[in-house]
């Protein structure tokens, strides 16, 4: 099963090119790894691969793919797109977040008070279920996963109830109408970049040139004492380098799961109907005839003004 991981999967680009089709149980898997390919699935023909992938733990814990993430492109898709771009990811509302940053405070303040100690600063856990690639497998109970979904759905049950509650007694409590939403008005969703944040740290630490440069920048942007503020953005040029280099080394999502909604042709090859498409963004970002030296962490390269053609 390493091989289905975006490392191994990018060994298998390198011995059968940027795209190739795997058996996984009854199941038709396209592997797409090169940009050309990628553009096409994902730009030029985006209504057939719009739908994604869910597993059994998915469907199950989305209440049957009933959120924007996982549910098929059509008219319910649409309004939850239509309600995230207008209310939850609105300017307005990322302006809103300023507790989440006191949250990130109060982390970095008792990550410090451990300094000199190993700091966990999270873990990826993945599982594998056969019944998601052989259905008839959905039968037998695969390593307790089936008696602990509803233990699972259960207590997130409980969590969005007790989130629920606690936000209608507050709206309660609200005599004038113009008061301001909070983001449960809108949706009950929460996103995080503690991925992304991770790796950024790993990598300055195996780059004591670029800390050096980054931590330079911000104590003559932003000062020792103070927290980064949106104003402070702007002038932090070399801080958000490290970001996009981040980004593009480790993307948060390194394979992104689609699904082909009728039959077609992608640049000659055919891909049959309910097709499973896995786009490696990890093997796209690390384009050679993209970048220089692909495999290296090198904020520096956002500084010159050429970069990879903009479509990739």
């Amino acid at each position: 099963m390493d091989q289905l991981s975006h490392c191994g999967l990018a060994h298998l680009a390198e011995k059968y090119g940027g795209i190739f089709h795997i058996k996984m149980g009854f199941n038709h898997t396209i592997v797409v790894s090169s940009p050309e390919m990628a553009r096409e699935i994902l730009q030029v023909q985006d209504h057939i691969f719009a739908n994604r992938l869910a597993t059994i733990a998915i469907t199950y814990l989305t209440y049957n793919r009933a959120d924007m993430a996982f549910a098929d492109y059509g008219m319910f898709w649409c309004q939850m797109r239509k309600l995230s771009v207008m209310k939850l990811f609105s300017r307005k509302r990322a302006e809103s977040w300023d507790s989440v940053r006191d949250e990130v405070d109060s982390m970095v303040k008792s990550t410090l008070v451990k300094s000199g100690s190993p700091v966990n600063l999270g873990e990826l856990l993945f599982g594998v279920n056969l019944a998601d690639f052989i259905l008839w497998f959905g039968f037998i109970v695969p390593a307790g996963l089936n008696t602990r979904l509803p233990a699972t759905q259960a207590d997130l049950d409980r969590f969005i109830d007790k989130i629920i509650d606690n936000h209608l007694r507050k709206r309660e409590k609200i005599c004038h109408q113009n008061a301001d939403k909070d983001m449960v008005d809108e949706m009950l969703e929460f996103l995080t970049v503690a991925f992304a944040i991770e790796w950024a740290m790993i990598e300055l630490m195996h780059t004591p040139e670029a800390l050096k440069r980054v931590q330079q920048e911000l104590a003559n942007v932003v000062g020792l004492e103070r927290r980064v503020e949106k104003a402070n953005l702007e002038k932090l040029t070399y801080f958000k380098c490290v970001v996009k280099e981040t980004l593009c080394q480790h993307p948060p999502i390194p394979v992104a799961l689609h699904k082909s909604s009728t039959d077609t042709m992608v640049m000659g090859y055919h891909i049959p109907k309910a097709a499973r498409v896995m786009v490696n963004a990890y093997v796209i970002n690390r384009d050679k005839n993209s970048w220089e030296d692909p495999n290296t962490f090198n904020p520096s390269r956002f500084l010159a003004k050429r970069g990879p053609p903009s479509e990739t």
